[in-house]
């Protein structure tokens, strides 16, 4: 009896395949950009957040470049 052997070959399934794997890598590539995005938005609201915390403590929110946090919108986008 003979071993069984592989068929040959499918171009058409080879190509479909590697559309897939691409497809799939970019989506970790993209979803991996969103992640670190939201934490530099994250992170940065949050400096302007203490930033604004040092005026008032200082008296200088009406001072121009002070009182940015307080102007920014509230909700962080979710993706």
């Amino acid at each position: 009896m003979m071993p069984p052997q592989s068929p040959p070959p499918n171009p058409e399934e080879e190509t479909l395949l590697a559309d897939y794997y691409r497809l799939a890598t970019d989506q970790i590539y993209f979803r991996n950009l969103v992640r670190q995005a939201r934490i530099t938005f994250e992170l940065l609201r949050g400096i302007l957040l203490r930033d604004d915390e040092r005026a008032e403590v200082l008296g200088l929110t009406g001072v121009a470049g002070f009182g940015a946090a307080a102007s920014a919108p509230t909700c962080v986008p979710r993706y």
